[in-house]
């Protein structure tokens, strides 16, 4: 399926009603209504703000889930990298926040691996064992920036925020572009 066109069923035409109540809209170029398939200009598809959270402790991945849904966004969690790349092949998430030191696969193998097929997502490493990764070995791997944990709420929140707005811009370029 080519970007912008989207298969119309329960989960569209809901977020066609979420982005309708916070003054965003969809607007239709063409409907195919034999194959159910709507084409929608790309610049008028507001980025969701969905993030994932992938932590082997499951207080962690609460604390996340808990604080930034209470702010707006929708969270999504993974307990590690086999779950994480589960969510991703059904979900493109545009932020990703990423323990390092997961069982079965690290972080920074996660992070190649996430990198090569979505290219445009943001990653970001967190670590409670800051003498354990380098951080120039997760800038190598591909991720956009490195925190130690435990965050302040309010960096957490600055710093998830500046991130949607950076897809923002990124999404609007790329429709300009196509």
């Amino acid at each position: 399926m080519s970007p912008g066109v989207g298969r119309v069923d329960e989960t569209m035409r809901r977020r066609e009603c979420d982005a309708a109540s916070h003054g965003n809209r969809f607007r239709c170029l063409n409907s195919l209504k034999d194959c159910g398939e709507v084409l929608m200009e790309k610049s008028d598809l507001p980025v969701e703000k969905t993030l994932l959270v992938v932590d082997d402790e499951e207080s962690l991945r609460s604390f996340f889930r808990d604080i930034l849904t209470d702010e707006g966004y929708r969270v999504l969690t993974a307990e590690g990298a086999i779950d994480a790349l589960e969510i991703m092949s059904h979900e493109q998430e545009g932020l990703l926040l990423l323990d390092l030191n997961l069982f079965g696969m690290n972080g920074i193998e996660l992070c190649r691996k996430i990198r090569r097929e979505n290219p445009l997502c943001i990653l970001y490493a967190m670590t409670g064992w800051t003498g354990l990764f380098e951080v120039e070995e997760c800038r190598e791997a591909g991720f956009d920036d490195f925190f130690a944990k435990p965050l302040p709420v309010d960096f957490l929140f600055r710093v998830v925020e500046d991130a949607f707005e950076k897809l923002s811009r990124w999404r609007k370029g790329y429709a300009r572009g196509a």
